[in-house]
């Protein structure tokens, strides 16, 4: 009788154990899926954020390219502006310097 008992003991001792175990098993599989997450959302937000800043820097130098070309363009303009309203003063101031002399002449 007693080493039935002792039997019954030692199994409803394991059953308390393998119970235990199974509980901590859970709980520890809980916390590495929770850490394994954590660590891939972190690993994904740094890799968001650099390609967020090299589309930055892409846009950045694509704007630079676009304001300098255009800068370039407008500076040419004006150049050309600059240069055709010269020579039409220049054109003018001959025009009247020789109309008054040729008038100042008939007199």
């Amino acid at each position: 009788m007693t080493r039935k008992i002792l039997i019954l003991q030692n199994s409803i001792r394991q059953w308390i154990i393998h119970r235990q175990f199974l509980t901590l098993r859970q709980s520890v599989l809980l916390i590495q899926r929770y850490c394994k997450s954590h660590r891939e959302r972190k690993r994904f937000q740094i890799m968001c954020n650099g390609f967020t800043r090299l589309q930055t820097q892409f846009h950045t130098r694509m704007l630079t390219l676009r304001y300098s070309v255009l800068r370039s363009r407008i500076l040419n303009i004006q150049r050309y502006c600059r240069g055709y309203l010269g020579k039409i003063k220049f054109i003018k101031k001959r025009f009247l310097k020789y109309f008054f002399e040729f008038s100042s002449s008939k007199l």
